[in-house]
């Protein structure tokens, strides 16, 4: 491959009367911004430091100029979508020619589903949703000619083609929207008479908008209605005795002896058995009625304590879970306090555990409100730490008395070295932030060794008990 290469050079320097070369190459960084040659250098007599100067000269021009297109690029394109913004389309705005336009036609949209994705899954996923939406309107639409006008405003500008190719390609994309799982909100208009570019966009916009405020008002008009319907139901199953809280017991791993609780929701199925879980929890989240089941577990675990202490039985810590709907509800700790008023029961004995999936927009407040429990004498846990990935940013914020180790790592416990690394050193640093360490999900003697070796606090998991009736816990564990 040298002797191919360097003969096809010098074929190029003999055709080229080039005797002898230097090649200087532009680097900065370790990114090669491209290279100077330097062509005949002994016969012109080069000053090989007037070459060093000129490649600083040049490397800095480059550099200053790879800046300007970045900085204009950046100023009439969306960071996130890369498509242009309503800078870029004042910059087409004003290079729009009307003479030269036969036809125009103007697509504009909203993702319905946007905000609930935000506020449920997260603001990457929204942020992701945003870009395959992007993706998918300029495969359709030339790009130059697409636009983000804001959060959840795009447009798309087609010019002289006829009603049916545009037609088509609003359906096709309406299609591929729809594989994605989502929904529009959106106008458009054609016309082969109005080419006036401001009319055609303005028209478009406000039919969108007519048609959103159309689609929010039936949204809320049928949410309402389902609310309704659903809290009714929630408060009929709560009177009549149809959830019940089970505990999951909590273990010390070092002495082998039940040191806590966890209590958890279950709802009886009219036809036998247990409704799972998941099959109710994300509905009540989904239309903000989760408060009324966290606070009915909050106050069911007064009781259970209350009921032990006039027992004598000696009481331990019984934890449970706070949705996040839950702690951005304005009343919690309104309705925190209105509970704890009713028992004798220190405040020790009840563990909150928030998850760790909590977004930026709604961090703050959550955070406050986290705090204020805090404030109240409850000992506060960061629940699932391990999914996905970790934002360990949350523990400088906010001062938890315990971590719980997500069932996700502990699975592969013993059977990956690095994971086993990375578990090792979460419950070492629960150590030196004097936080208790709790690992879920542990369904094996093995599991429970090796979680021993590294110093693991509590374990809890199918291998002690899976969650099980209040009689059942008391006759097993007392």
């Amino acid at each position: 491959a040298l002797i191919v290469y360097s003969y096809e050079l010098y074929k190029i320097m003999f055709e080229n009367n080039v005797s002898n070369l230097i090649i200087i190459p532009l680097k900065r960084s370790n990114i090669y911004e491209g290279h100077i040659i330097c062509t005949n250098v002994l016969k012109n007599q080069i000053d090989l430091e007037y070459g060093a100067v000129l490649t600083h000269f040049v490397l800095s021009e480059l550099i200053k100029e790879k800046l300007e297109l970045e900085l204009d690029y950046s100023y009439y394109h969306d960071k996130l979508t890369k498509l242009n913004n309503r800078s870029g389309y004042r910059k087409y705005e004003l290079s729009y020619d009307r003479d030269l336009i036969q036809t125009l036609g103007c697509f504009c949209f909203g993702i319905n589903e946007l905000t609930q994705i935000n506020h449920t899954v997260g603001i990457e996923a929204g942020d992701q949703t945003l870009k395959d939406v992007s993706n998918a309107l300029s495969s359709i639409f030339d790009r130059e000619k697409c636009f983000r006008f804001n959060g959840n405003e795009f447009l798309a500008i087609v010019e002289n083609s006829l009603y049916e190719e545009f037609l088509n390609d609003v359906k096709i994309f309406e299609n591929i929207i729809k594989n994605l799982g989502l929904s529009l909100t959106q106008g458009y208009l054609w016309s082969d008479s109005e080419n006036e570019l401001s009319n055609i966009i303005n028209n478009t916009i406000q039919i969108r908008k007519s048609k959103n405020m159309k689609y929010k008002q039936l949204k809320n008009e049928k949410i309402s209605s389902k609310r309704s319907k659903l809290l009714s139901e929630i408060m009929i199953a709560l009177e009549s005795d149809e959830f019940e809280v089970f505990l999951q017991p909590k273990i010390n791993i070092k002495i082998n002896k039940v040191a806590g609780a966890e209590a958890l929701i279950r709802r009886r199925n009219p036809e036998g058995g247990y409704v799972p879980p998941n099959k109710f929890i994300p509905l009540l989240e989904d239309n903000y009625l989760i408060q009324y089941i966290d606070l009915f577990v909050f106050s069911k675990v007064y009781k259970i304590l209350k009921c032990w202490k006039e027992e004598g039985k000696e009481i331990f810590p019984i934890s449970l879970n706070f949705s996040k709907i839950t702690l951005l509800n304005s009343t919690i700790i309104e309705s925190v306090k209105n509970i704890r008023e009713k028992y004798d029961i220190d405040e020790k004995y009840i563990e909150i555990e928030v998850t760790e999936s909590i977004g930026e927009i709604e961090k703050q407040q959550i955070f406050s409100a986290v705090k204020e429990i805090e404030t109240l004498g409850y000992r506060i846990f960061l629940d699932d730490f391990g999914v996905k990935y970790s934002n360990l940013s949350i523990l400088s914020e906010i001062r938890f008395d315990g971590l719980k180790l997500d069932r996700s790592i502990i699975k592969d416990i013993g059977y990956n070295k690095t994971n086993d690394i990375i578990i090792k050193n979460i419950i070492s640093m629960c150590k030196d932030m004097n936080m208790s360490s709790i690992a879920e999900g542990v369904e094996t003697k093995e599991q429970e060794d090796i979680l021993k070796e590294m110093n693991c606090e509590m374990g809890q998991g199918y291998y002690y008990s899976k969650p099980i009736s209040i009689p059942e816990f008391v006759e097993k564990y007392f």
